[in-house]
């Protein structure tokens, strides 16, 4: 990839000296910032016998800026409930993604859930990182014939924003203000129509990652309305004064949409 360097900083973890739970390795870490903005590892330490727990370790900074080492703060998630665990007294918890889910204010982990059948993708979720609820084994519908539920599998991450939800409400503005606004507004809906089209391609695209904190929202909003009114200007070659009576329509329904997504998101 033309531009892109890779600079290598050094191991900054490994086995503790005399820790029976890292006898075999500390690896494979998800790495997240916290609430306090602090970076914070989560590895897998493995005890003998391949007995594997989710540590939290908090990096520890140079004065350059780059990290220097960590300090231990104990366990997230250890071998505890049956699909984690194995009739012989073996089991495991390994392999962590966290990811901070915007629309519920959690983290999601999603770690290898090592039992008797195997291991199977597990979640848990957690506010402040340090206290963690097991939601249990992932379920997955059949694809083409195979019944994933029974396949092993140790790989998988969550996604920080529903981006099937918002690309729905994108399509469904752009239809949504060809049909309420095109007619009794005649060329400013159909024009507001137009750039609610855009708002879905730019979702799709991922040119836009709207938050769902207000403030950062709003901010984001603000530079999506000075696009939209530049493009409408240049594609659609509207005066200033309709394309900002276009942006108005454009920005209350996209508005409206947010409202309505955070709704879904909450219910469901």
């Amino acid at each position: 990839m033309s531009g892109f360097q890779l600079q290598r900083l050094g191991q900054i973890m490994e086995p503790e000296p005399g820790n029976p739970r890292e006898v075999e390795g500390t690896l494979n870490p998800a790495a997240v910032r916290g609430p306090d903005g602090q970076l914070y590892l989560f590895p897998r330490l493995v005890a003998r016998g391949n007995y594997s727990r989710i540590g939290i370790a908090r990096v520890r900074f140079n004065d350059d800026g780059n990290p220097a080492g960590i300090e231990r703060l104990g366990i997230a998630i250890e071998p505890e409930a049956d699909y984690e665990r194995r009739s012989d007294g073996s089991g495991g918890c390994e392999d962590p993604r966290i990811t901070f889910v915007a629309p519920l204010q959690r983290y999601v982990m999603t770690y290898a859930a090592l039992s008797s059948i195997g291991p199977r993708i597990a979640l848990a979720i957690s506010e402040d990182l340090f206290h963690w609820k097991r939601l249990g084994l992932a379920t997955f519908d059949p694809y083409y014939g195979i019944d994933f539920v029974h396949v092993d599998n140790k790989d998988a991450s969550v996604f920080p924003v529903l981006i099937l939800l918002w690309t729905m409400c994108g399509f469904g503005a752009l239809i949504a203000g060809a049909w309420l606004f095109g007619r009794p507004f005649g060329n400013v809906g159909l024009g507001a129509a137009r750039m609610l089209g855009i708002v879905a391609i730019a979702r799709c695209v991922g040119f836009l990652s709207f938050s769902w904190r207000p403030a950062e929202f709003l901010v984001e909003l603000l530079l999506a309305a000075v696009m939209f009114f530049i493009l409408a200007m240049l594609l659609f070659r509207l005066k200033p004064r309709d394309a900002a009576t276009q942006l108005v329509v454009t920005i209350v329904l996209f508005l409206a949409l947010f409202v309505i997504a955070h709704l879904v998101t909450w219910v469901t």
